[in-house]
């Protein structure tokens, strides 16, 4: 199984990255996670994984004061972000989800979402408040 995961750039907040790691130990033999190199939750949900000893693959966009430069294992050719996230959904299984509050247009982390949702991905958002909704 490949995870992937999208969040803002805010990062997320101290219920989420909790619940987040938590759920995370279910995953730790997972082939590979995958990730945005976004500064933000990216960077929270990098470490959290990392930690737990999975492989990464980190998909850069090309906006470069968005780059967090991860230390991952593999680093992607930079893409425009709405291409990158693309990338992410096609790469996983599964989807991680962080967003700052309910859907709205013009946000990567909702794209991304709807993109997994069109394309059947399994998807796993934690809300702001720390509750887990499953799709998918």
């Amino acid at each position: 199984m490949q995870v992937g995961f999208t969040g803002t750039r805010r990062g997320m907040t101290q219920a989420q990255l909790r619940v987040f790691a938590f759920v995370a130990l279910d995953y730790r033999t997972a082939e590979l996670f995958v990730h945005g190199d976004c500064v933000g939750a990216d960077v929270q949900a990098h470490d959290v994984m990392k930690g737990i000893g999975l492989r990464v693959r980190a998909r850069p966009c090309t906006i470069e004061k968005m780059r967090a430069f991860c230390d991952a294992d593999e680093v992607m050719e930079p893409k425009y972000p709405l291409e990158r996230n693309r990338d992410i959904v096609m790469d996983v299984d599964l989807l991680f989800a962080t967003p700052g509050g309910p859907e709205h247009g013009r946000s990567g982390t909702w794209a991304t979402v709807r993109y997994a949702r069109a394309a059947g991905k399994k998807i796993m958002i934690v809300w702001p408040d720390g509750q887990v909704t499953e799709e998918g």
